[in-house]
């Protein structure tokens, strides 16, 4: 019963690793649209890319380190789950200030911020389960 548990957690770091990297992708594909995205506003288009990427790259190397085998990652992968945390705030402001910037669709706003809250909900919940797994392990 625990191995099936342990697969589902696996499978849910793979998934928060799998949405940030869609929402990056996202991302950079409609903020390359000179025809929505003004490439005046080049400023505020590359702040939006970098987060959304940076958010995927904390979440990715967060999900690498081995806490059970080397128990001093832990700071780290918390660390870069936290600052995952707040990009994703810093991304949702920032695709609220493009919706007037850039005239966006509600469409397009609320399927980005869906994308964002539900990456969000997801790293919250793996910071749960981390808690939980560590407190076992007495870490």
């Amino acid at each position: 019963m625990s191995n099936v548990h342990g697969r589902d957690k696996v499978q849910s770091r793979f998934n928060v690793a799998d949405a940030a990297l869609d929402l990056a992708v996202y991302t950079e594909n409609i903020t390359s649209n000179p025809k929505v995205f003004n490439p005046t506003h080049q400023k505020v288009i590359d702040r939006i890319t970098y987060e959304a990427t940076a958010i995927y790259h904390k979440i990715r190397v967060a999900n690498d380190q081995n806490v059970k085998k080397e128990p001093r990652r832990k700071e780290i992968r918390a660390r870069l789950q936290a600052e995952s945390l707040d990009m994703i705030e810093d991304l949702k402001t920032d695709i609220m200030i493009s919706k007037g910037l850039f005239h966006l669709s509600m469409k397009r706003i609320k399927h980005w911020n869906k994308q964002c809250n539900r990456i969000r909900d997801m790293v919250t919940a793996w910071i749960k389960s981390d808690r939980e797994e560590y407190a076992k392990l007495g870490l």
